[in-house]
């Protein structure tokens, strides 16, 4: 166009391409170029690695926010355009052009083995110049959106997320059967091998006793060179294929190992108060009491609340503190699960126990074990067999090593003679009559078994189980099985009974005393290295350790956290409220958000993740993130900022 030619257009009419400046079309230079006419920005040097980490920083609290969660300003035009998060837009482009960099780097890498002739057959084969072109085609058109904003914060923080989702998953999984093939071929002929794994792994830990420093070198060492090997894989994939690739994984390999232990373990510490709430720690169940609290859970039924097994004092303050504000819904689910703890002892009783262990639940299952003993000794003929006999001379061996006194001695002989006598007067045998007689409640023998004198109690329990073993061996092969359950729930009745005296009514029994009643029983029963010190008690010892575990230790009163939380969620109180009328409804919507928190933080799934995160600890959390965190991190890809209009 001529020089003169410019005049020639009346305001308001404007050759294609051209955009007006100023508010009317009579400005200066009425037909600027547009921002798709200016020619691309000098390149500057990208910035370091600390510049960017600086930048993430540095913007979060003022700029982040917005960049997610509005839209930028549009201009008239695209008003009715649908509007995007720069957050989910820029997760969307970095994921796609992580995948595409992956391709690119696969095809060179098959065209160099294989050739490109042969690969260039392949079905869906496209050529590294074709991927190369599509990712200059689809980064331009990204950035060309305003919606997008490609050069804010959000938008950046969210193509790391994209390519970290991308390439994390696919970084650990090659990593884990690089190191498991290694870990099979090597680890026993290298020495040093399967330490040089941990250490790449970022799992490695200093040995056990090492003092702090040794400790948190390892572990930065460890993180450190996790880093560098996910850095310079990373630098591998999202390569410029136009450079030598050796530097640019070397740069971010030398990235990687400075970033992994510090942002790692900024992301665990800012993260550590969820993962508490959600059950997601190593160890947050004792050791010792894991493997009871998982029968517990999976074994007796009983659902325990999460706050009854673990001590994390993170977990305890959002949990059993917050549970006990007004609103909360937690106030019966340790009661709830204390229910189906008595629930599971009785039907360690054979009953099913709704109520607790009540009078009548105890009168019942009298009647029943009562019945059933009844009826096997009805058809049994008990034999005085060699065993008997071993036990009766084993009995009166150790009279003279305890030193029965005369007047101790009296009652246990008187015993001896009543049961070696009905054998003498059956031939050798007795009716099952004859056995309830011997062993009846309120009986001869009973009377010496509940004596106040603990040894004239103890050999007369003794003459009482060498009876009941005589009994068990005498009964029909179809009745042992039925014999032996109806003898173990008398015993689990006869235990709970001075228990269900004192609490009867409501059906909850103390879970301190049945320990106490447990081992004293125990004592009475069970040989002298066959007791619950030596095997546990099975499970009548599983619900009485435990119901001590988690259910008999005193309620935290917790009035300083549970203040602390209080001043946190109510506020300045009554004053407060009527000062500001809006107060009460924020406190309401508080104490309703801690109440879904509580039932989300309390579900039966935490305490499962509890368990088994304690049973097979998942490993460092750095450790997982780190490959998820660093390709954002280390993503060279910085978009050009928009043209201003």
């Amino acid at each position: 166009m001529a020089d003169d030619d410019i005049t020639s257009f009346a305001p308001g009419a404007l050759p294609p391409g051209a955009i007006p400046i100023g508010p009317d079309t009579g400005d200066a230079m009425p037909f600027a170029p547009s921002a798709v006419d200016l020619p691309p920005p000098a390149p500057a040097n990208p910035p370091n690695l600390l510049e960017r980490a600086w930048r993430s920083v540095a913007d979060v609290p003022a700029t982040v926010w917005r960049d997610i969660t509005q839209p930028p300003a549009v201009a008239p035009e695209l008003k009715d355009v649908p509007t995007s998060s720069p957050f989910f837009a820029g997760v969307a482009h970095g994921a796609r052009e992580a995948i595409d960099q992956a391709a690119e780097k696969l095809t060179l890498g098959g065209e160099a083995v294989f050739g490109k002739g042969l690969v260039s057959k392949l079905p869906g084969y496209r050529s590294a110049e074709d991927i190369r072109a599509d990712i200059a085609q689809r980064r331009t058109a990204y950035e060309a959106v305003p919606q997008y904003d490609a050069g804010s914060t959000g938008a950046s923080i969210g193509r790391g997320v994209g390519a970290g989702l991308t390439l994390g998953g696919p970084l650990m999984k090659v990593g884990g059967l690089v190191a498991g093939g290694i870990s099979r071929l090597g680890g026993a002929v290298v020495p040093g091998a399967m330490r040089g794994l941990e250490y790449l792994s970022g799992a490695a830990e200093a040995a056990p006793g090492a003092s702090l420093p040794a400790r948190l070198a390892t572990r930065g060492a460890s993180l450190s060179s996790q880093g560098a090997v996910t850095g310079g894989a990373i630098a591998g994939v999202q390569a410029d294929p136009d450079k030598p690739i050796l530097p640019q994984v070397a740069q971010g390999a030398g990235e990687g190992a400075i970033a992994a232990p510090v942002v790692g373990s900024a992301i665990s510490a800012a993260t550590y108060p969820a993962r508490a709430a959600l059950g997601q720690l190593p160890n947050m169940v004792h050791r010792g009491v894991v493997d009871l609290a998982d029968r517990f859970v999976n074994q007796y039924g009983i659902r325990l609340d999460p706050t009854q097994l673990t001590t994390n004092p993170t977990y305890k303050l959002m949990t059993d503190q917050a549970g006990k504000m007004p609103l909360s819904g937690v106030g019966n689910r340790v009661a709830e699960a204390r229910l189906q703890w008595q629930q599971a002892l009785g039907r360690e009783m054979g009953e099913a126990a709704p109520d607790g262990i009540t009078h009548d639940l105890m009168n019942t299952a009298a009647r029943r074990i009562g019945g059933t003993m009844d009826t096997i000794a009805a058809r049994t003929t008990i034999q005085r067999d060699p065993a008997l006999l071993n036990d009766m001379v084993h009995i009166v061996s150790d009279i003279p090593r305890f030193g029965l006194t005369e007047a101790q001695l009296t009652p246990v002989r008187a015993q001896f003679r009543n049961v070696l006598g009905a054998f003498q007067q059956g031939n050798g045998r007795i009716s099952g009559e004859a056995y309830q007689n011997l062993t009846q409640t309120g009986g001869p023998l009973d009377a010496v078994i509940s004596s106040t004198d603990p040894t004239v109690a103890a050999f007369g329990l003794r003459i009482r189980h060498a009876l009941d073993d005589a009994f068990q061996r005498s009964a029909a092969p179809g009745d042992q099985a039925a014999l032996q359950q109806a003898r173990y729930q008398y015993r689990v009745m006869k235990t709970v009974q001075p228990l269900v005296e004192q609490r009867g009514p409501t059906g909850d029994i103390e879970p301190n005393n049945l320990l106490k009643r447990v081992v004293a029983q125990s004592h009475a029963f069970d040989p002298s290295t066959r007791g619950v010190a030596y095997t546990g008690g099975g499970p009548l010892g599983d619900l009485a350790y435990g119901g001590q575990i988690f259910f008999g230790r005193p309620a935290e009163s917790g009035t300083a956290a549970r203040s602390w939380v209080t001043a946190g969620l109510l506020g300045g109180g009554l004053a407060t409220a009527m000062e500001h009328p809006t107060v009460p409804a924020a406190t309401l919507t508080a104490l309703l958000a801690n109440r879904a928190a509580q039932k989300a933080m309390r579900s039966p799934a935490v305490g499962g993740s509890m368990i088994e995160n304690t049973l097979q600890p998942p490993g460092p959390f750095v450790q997982q993130a780190t490959p998820y965190v660093l390709p954002g991190l280390l993503n060279p890809y910085e978009a050009r900022p928009r043209a201003t209009r």
